[in-house]
């Protein structure tokens, strides 16, 4: 598709593509813009609330556009700009500058392991606000350099970067490595180190994650939606996370949330006291491959984005069965394929998997609902698969 656009001449402009979220610091790039002489203009491309954004631009004098764009006027913009700069603090993956080395656009992005291991030397870094007017100040005075890198960088996502070369290769390390280590390697002792670990550099490094109503926990507001046409009065929440159960409890619902991490349900305690359904949430130290409760106790269950992390994901399936009543409602959220890079993930699923997951107990349950669910603007799909108790 990239190569079938076409656009004009190159603009003094910068582009920033992206939702509009904190963590994307497209403040950055408008502050950035306010420091070079003469100001270019500012494109962001991307949805959410703006407003804070263009006062900002006002504020110092820069002109700046803010919209959603079709695919193919997102890459004519990046063709047709100066620069792409990508400025997020966090990211799975990072499609935007990739798409602009193809493109043949200057790409600069902000300093973070993920951006430094996809787009390696073909990028110029920045640090900070300031750092980036100082790199696109310095850019325009060595022309040669900029030719060869973006040249280079070209190359580099045609020959390495194309979906079948990454596919082949991701496909590879986790089926020759990962996969195999983890399983023979991990004990359930090493399971809970592991996210106990992973729960503290969460809430030190990635804070907004624990806001119950961040945009990007659009699945469990969706479950809300089946508790709803289920009529569902109680949840048990297997592998919740410290966020999940707060979602739910704050919509009226009560949740036995069920984790193996001590510093998850730590952290969730926390959240639902200051969110003030506490007594909404009982919180259970367990793990999925011995739930303690008693069979047929549950009316509804839910595992999500659990499945992937473990070694046996039917195990998992079956125990839930075991605890589910008769007529009970099991639904499951997993992946949709790979998303991103994760050394946790131990599956990558596709629907039909999950069919066949679903069919190997067909004799105690029924399939009610297997489908892609996702929301506009994440970059994430999911499979869900609702399964009814007999």
């Amino acid at each position: 598709m990239i190569n079938s656009i076409n656009a004009g001449e190159k603009k003094y402009q910068i582009c920033s593509v992206s939702r509009i979220t904190p963590h994307k610091q497209h403040d950055w790039v408008i502050k950035a813009a306010s420091l070079l002489n003469p100001r270019p203009k500012v494109v962001i491309v991307g949805s959410g609330d703006s407003q804070p954004l263009l006062k900002l631009a006002d504020d110092l004098g820069v002109e700046c556009v803010i919209t959603p764009m079709s695919d193919e006027d997102k890459i004519k913009t990046i063709k047709e700009s100066l620069c792409l700069v990508s400025s997020s603090m966090w990211e799975g993956f990072g499609m935007a500058p990739i798409e602009a080395m193809y493109c043949q656009t200057l790409t600069l992005a902000f300093d973070i392991p993920i951006f430094r291991e996809m787009l390696k030397e073909y990028a110029f870094y920045f640090i900070s606000p300031a750092d980036l007017a100082r790199k696109i100040v310095e850019l325009k005075t060595n022309q040669k350099l900029v030719e060869a890198i973006i040249e280079r960088g070209y190359e580099y996502v045609k020959n390495y970067l194309t979906f079948e070369r990454a596919t082949d290769r991701i496909e590879q390390v986790f089926n020759n490595l990962i996969k195999q280590s983890w399983r023979k390697k991990l004990s359930k002792d090493t399971w809970k180190e592991i996210y106990d670990r992973e729960a503290k550099r969460n809430i030190t490094y990635h804070s907004y994650r624990f806001n119950p109503r961040w945009e990007r926990y659009w699945e469990p507001r969706y479950f809300l939606k089946l508790f709803k046409e289920y009529g569902i009065k109680e949840v048990v929440d297997v592998g919740s996370g410290a966020v999940h159960p707060v979602i739910f409890a704050l919509d009226g619902y009560k949740v036995k949330a069920v984790d193996i991490s001590e510093e998850v349900i730590k952290q969730g305690k926390e959240l639902a006291e200051r969110e003030g359904v506490r007594d909404k949430i009982e919180w259970v130290h367990g793990s999925v491959e011995e739930l303690p409760f008693e069979d047929n106790s549950a009316e509804c269950i839910v595992m999500s984005q659990l499945l992937e992390h473990l070694p046996e994901p039917e195990r998992a399936v079956a125990e839930g069965l075991r605890i589910l009543k008769p007529g009970g409602i099991f639904i499951i959220g997993v992946p949709l394929g790979m998303h991103h890079y994760d050394p946790l993930h131990l599956h990558v699923f596709e629907i039909e998997d999950m069919k066949r997951i679903g069919e190997r107990f067909e004799d105690i349950c029924d399939i009610t609902r297997l489908e892609t669910i996702a929301e506009p603007g994440c970059e994430s799909s999911v499979i869900l698969m609702v399964l009814w108790r007999k």
